[in-house]
Parts: C-alpha cells; structure tokens; sequence
C-alpha cells in the first residue's frame, strides 16, 4: 500500500505526462497542416481536406479575377480592295493602280488590359498605333507648249559678216517621267475585345479573341496616281479626299501565354483584321479600304 504522499507524486506524474502529449498531438497537427499547404503549392495534385481545399478555391478565384496588362508589337500584311467606280471612266485608272500600288511594311504597336471575369473568359480594351507604307511606280505625262526661236535665214556679206533671222514659234511637248513614290498611312485606334481561353494549365494559356477596332484619329502623306496619269498629292489634300480616319475593323486572334513567373508571360498571337470602311472619305473619287493579317508578340503583366 502507498502512503498519501507516494500517491500525490504518482497523480502529478501522470498529469504531467498526459499535458506532454497534449501539446505534442498539437504541434503535430500544426506541422501537418503547414505541410499540407505547402504540399499544395508545390503539386496541384496533393490531396487535401474539406478545410484546405475550400482556402485553396478561395485564392484560385482572387488569381481569376485578377488583371493582365499586355505589351505588343507586329507586323502584318495588307489586302488593298478598291470599291468599283461608277464612272466607266475611272475602271482603266482602278485596274492601275491595283498593279502599281505595293505594300512595303505595315507594323503595329498595342497596349491592352484584359480583365478576367471567370476562370476562361475575358474582356480587352486598349490603345494601337500602326502604320502602313506603300510605294508605287508610274509614269506621269504632262502636255505643255513652249515658244521657240526658229532660225530660219543666214545672209554672207562680203566682208565675212553674216545676218541670222529667226521667227518664233510655239512647239508642243509631251513630257513622260516614271516616278516612284511612296504613301503612308498612319493611325491611333481603341480595340474592344473578348477573350475565351481555349486551353488553360498552370504555365500556358490559349485564347480566342473577338472584337472591334474604332480609329480615333488618322494622318496619310505622300503621293497617288490618278486619272489621265497625273498624280495627287495626299499630304496636302486639297481635294478632302482623305478622311482623319485609320478605318474601323472587325478582329479575330488566337494567342497564347506562357507562364515566365507569377506576374510576366510571354505572349504571342495570330490576328486578322476585317475592314469595315476605308481612309477616304465619301466625295473621294477612288474609295478603297484593307484588310490585315499578322503576326505579333509580347509581353502581359499580371496584377
């Protein structure tokens, strides 16, 4: 039989060892549940409990929600369409200019913010700047008259003198000169798409875009053929056939993101853009408008 006092330090000994276990079952469970989260973050695939997998849908849902900010440039090439002149006149001057005309180079340069409003769709608005060059070659012909001196008698005196006699008289030219100029066409413009991601993991992400593209402001320079082969001067345009209009489009893209870190992906795309109307405006005697297709790449910074 113990004493009293041998049964006390018995009781405190195994109260002791009981609050020990306690506080290890404890700081297992926290240990469990860091490493848990960690688990998760490392692979998507660890499997959790009810509690961690609500905490991870959570954070999923704020990066969806987030915004992209993206940094482009490209380069495209242009299908020039003429509208068919109501002067059976003017067909001859349409069809030579089509086989003159060359495009030399059209770039463009577009910041975009795209918002995500759920996990595949999203909403793009932004700024373009792009420019097109073209060059073209003819021959300008130019009719004009010119007076002459015409000699048209010597007299010999016997001293060895002489006396010329001349009469003037008008002469017509016809002046041919090839000439090659160039035209450019510049242009500020707000695209408005949507986006859907076609395909989506954790580095890459494949999006189709839609949308529309509204010129705000346009500027053309240099020179053009026009009828009886005389040539325009489109910078000063005095005849107002040229709008301060780049013309509006109809987009179609397909891009994709890869995953650089947490905040920069590269990005990289196909574009088409559909011409709804032109650069000149509706007094214009040659009215023609572009189609583009191009290619282009970048960067997007997430927030």
């Amino acid at each position: 039989m113990l004493d009293d006092d041998e049964a006390k330090y018995e009781d405190s000994i195994e109260k002791s060892i009981h609050e020990k276990a306690v506080e290890t079952n404890k700081v297992n469970e926290i240990v469990t549940n860091d490493v848990k989260v960690a688990a998760k973050e490392l692979d998507p695939k660890t499997t959790l409990n009810e509690d961690d997998s609500m905490a991870v849908k959570k954070k999923e849902m704020k990066f969806r929600s987030q915004g992209r900010l993206s940094l482009t440039g490209g380069a495209y090439l242009a299908n020039r369409l003429y509208e068919q002149a109501s002067d059976p006149s003017l067909v001859a001057t349409i069809a030579e200019k089509e086989n003159i005309e060359r495009q030399l180079e059209t770039i463009q340069l577009g910041l975009e913010y795209k918002h995500n409003l759920s996990e595949r769709f999203a909403l793009g608005l932004g700024l373009r700047f792009w420019r097109l060059m073209e060059e073209s070659t003819y021959i300008v012909e130019r009719d004009f008259q010119e007076v002459v001196d015409v000699l048209t008698e010597v007299l010999h005196h016997v001293d060895g003198t002489t006396d010329q006699t001349f009469i003037s008289v008008p002469v017509d030219f016809n002046e041919q000169i090839e000439h090659t100029r160039y035209q450019t066409h510049t242009s500020f413009a707000v695209p408005v798409k949507a986006y859907y991601a076609l395909v989506l993991d954790a580095k890459k992400r494949v999006e189709l875009g839609l949308g529309y593209e509204q010129s705000i402001s346009g500027k053309h320079e240099g020179y053009e053929l026009v009828g009886d082969r005389t040539e325009y001067l489109i910078t000063e345009d005095i005849d107002g056939n040229y709008a301060n209009s780049g013309g509006n489009f109809l987009l179609a893209s397909l891009s994709a993101d890869y995953k650089i870190n947490n905040t920069i992906q590269f990005t990289a795309g196909l574009e088409g853009k559909y011409g709804l109307d032109g650069f000149n405006t509706e007094s214009a005697i040659f009215r023609k408008k572009y189609h583009f297709l191009g290619l282009y790449a970048g960067l997007n910074y997430t927030f």
